[in-house]
């Protein structure tokens, strides 16, 4: 039995096969960089990369759809032993993946983008930070649709008596 979702599903364009194949170059082209800094098996990789085994490998070697993570990328990047060409090639794929390079709609480029924006606590003092709006959505910040509507509220007892309001007795 097959995944009614997945069924529904259309089958990727030529241009996006060419953004997903070209994610999934700069991705080799880290893991090359990471073998020329020394860093060979998926435990030293991992190493370097501040991540576990499993997540270093997944990272490196997986094609997935929507490519790392935001928070993934930011907990490589603040490693401390992350070799310089590494953390240069991952910055290069931040900011194509932002560029809209991959595939991805605006809406996640710009969510994308703001993940990487400085915090409030890191500019220096004085400095304001950026304002961002973020666009209506029927999408929640987990990806999934929302699908709860506002409703009024009811309750089990009877209304206030409104002094205001004079309803004429059935007499």
């Amino acid at each position: 039995m097959g995944n009614k979702r997945n069924a529904d599903r259309k089958p990727p364009t030529k241009l996006q096969l060419k953004a997903k194949a070209r994610q999934a170059s700069k991705i080799a082209e880290i893991r090359e960089a990471l073998v020329v800094a020394g860093y060979r098996t998926a435990a030293e990789q991992a190493i370097a990369l501040g991540v576990n085994r499993s997540t270093a490998w997944a990272f490196l070697n997986l094609n997935k759809r929507a490519g790392p993570s935001a928070r993934l990328l930011k907990r490589i990047l603040a490693s401390s032993k992350l070799p310089p060409a590494v953390r240069r090639t991952i910055k290069e794929y931040v900011n194509e993946k932002i560029a809209g390079l991959y595939g991805h709609g605006k809406y996640r480029r710009s969510w994308f983008h703001n993940q990487f924006r400085p915090s409030v606590s890191a500019l220096p003092k004085g400095a304001r930070p950026t304002q961002s709006v973020r666009p209506a959505s029927s999408m929640s910040a987990l990806g999934h649709k929302r699908t709860l509507a506002l409703s009024e509220s009811m309750s089990a007892l009877p209304p206030k008596a409104d002094p205001k309001r004079h309803v004429p007795s059935a007499h």
